[in-house]
């Protein structure tokens, strides 16, 4: 604040240009706005949760499932068996929805739903 008012004196009352820093965004900023504009946010998130699928579960689970689909904030994973799939539902779906939640956000990842 000082030192704008020092050199718009220094200056005869003429405002300092604004900085070139001020009018950058972020490269991630630009990046957003543009998946969105080419409507690809949506599969760099399927994209992204499917990468990272083998780092949030298991070795087991990573090698007998895989994530399919993110529609509407809901993550659809694909089982290999149904007794996996039931486990999963039943003993493991809250760790997990936690774990995703965590990593990418509430409001990406809203639920999951196994599939067989």
């Amino acid at each position: 604040m000082r030192r704008n008012q020092a050199v718009r004196d220094w200056r005869g009352g003429i405002p300092e240009a604004d900085s070139i820093r001020d009018r950058i965004d972020p490269l991630s900023a630009l990046l957003q706005r543009e998946l969105k504009f080419l409507g690809l946010e949506k599969r760099f998130a399927e994209e992204e949760i499917a990468a990272e699928w083998g780092a949030l579960v298991s070795a087991f689970i990573a090698q007998h499932s895989r994530p399919d689909s993110l529609k509407n904030g809901v993550l659809y994973v694909q089982v290999l068996q149904p007794a996996l799939r039931d486990t999963l539902e039943r003993d493991m779906k809250k760790t997990l929805l936690k774990r995703f939640q965590d990593r990418f956000g509430a409001d990406k990842v809203r639920d999951i739903r196994f599939r067989f």
